[in-house]
């Protein structure tokens, strides 16, 4: 229940940021600017519905781990080396914060 808070804290920034004029300075503090940029293609398609801008989070961050497994088994030569297991076993052992 604690990661869909999060992500509606999310969505909450991004729906001030566009409806109040805040300063994207001022939105999402405790992350860094190019922040906004990842999580604002989900807000514009999710047009301000709190559950398809949480699907679309989630499917992005996704997509991301993705890339990410997929990265490491090319450094690896094709092969599942040990950070390529490392991932596939780390990412499920933490969970939400993944």
């Amino acid at each position: 229940m604690a990661v869909v808070r999060d992500v509606t804290y999310y969505r909450r920034a991004l729906h001030t940021l566009f409806l109040a004029h805040a300063s994207p300075h001022s939105t999402l503090i405790e992350y860094p600017l190019p922040a906004l940029v990842v999580m604002l293609p989900q807000f514009l398609i999710g047009r301000m519905n709190v559950v398809a801008f949480c699907l679309l989070f989630a499917a992005t961050m996704l997509l991301c781990d993705a890339c990410f497994t997929y990265i490491l088994w090319r450094a690896a030569g094709r092969q599942r080396g040990y950070a390529t297991n490392f991932w596939l076993w780390f990412v499920p052992c933490i969970g939400p914060m993944a």
